[in-house]
């Protein structure tokens, strides 16, 4: 493989609708839709980047950088102005990161979440990475770690 698609999920962590742990929220509602085209991410050991993301600075880079192919169109339009203006929302986004799966699956996925209306959900940017070392740097840059899609 010469390249790795790359999405990454966003949620509004303070959503009135998210009862109970909104990590657990997100996972599950990310693993169902996914699930749907690509199976293998019901498999407990399916691997991902998740957390709070504190500050934009780095998705802006990430949203900009042409040699990754970004396409943030899915995200909801106030939080990618936002990410354009290096400027945070007024809570703290939920993000999760799968690799290894395909593009067509993310974005089956997140057809699916805003149709169903998933409380904080706020859309999806893909990414077609050059290389393995590239998750890396966004994992750092992002201060992500890697969690299982079944964990909290």
């Amino acid at each position: 493989m010469n390249h790795l698609d790359f999405g990454i999920f966003f949620f509004n962590s303070s959503d009135e609708g998210i009862s109970g742990n909104y990590a657990m929220h997100a996972k599950k509602a990310v693993r169902e839709r996914v699930a749907e085209r690509e199976p293998r991410v019901r498999d407990g050991g399916w691997h991902i980047l998740s957390g709070d993301l504190f500050g934009p600075r780095n998705i802006q880079i990430l949203l900009t950088t042409a040699a990754i192919s970004p396409d943030g169109s899915r995200i909801d339009s106030a939080l990618r102005q936002g990410f354009a203006e290096s400027r945070m929302p007024s809570y703290i986004p939920y993000v999760i990161g799968m690799f290894m799966c395909p593009l067509d699956a993310l974005r089956h996925a997140d057809t699916r979440l805003k149709q169903d209306k998933v409380a904080g959900y706020l859309g999806l940017a893909t990414f077609v990475l050059p290389h393995q070392n590239a998750l890396r740097e966004i994992s750092e840059g992002l201060s992500l770690p890697m969690t299982s899609l079944h964990s909290v």
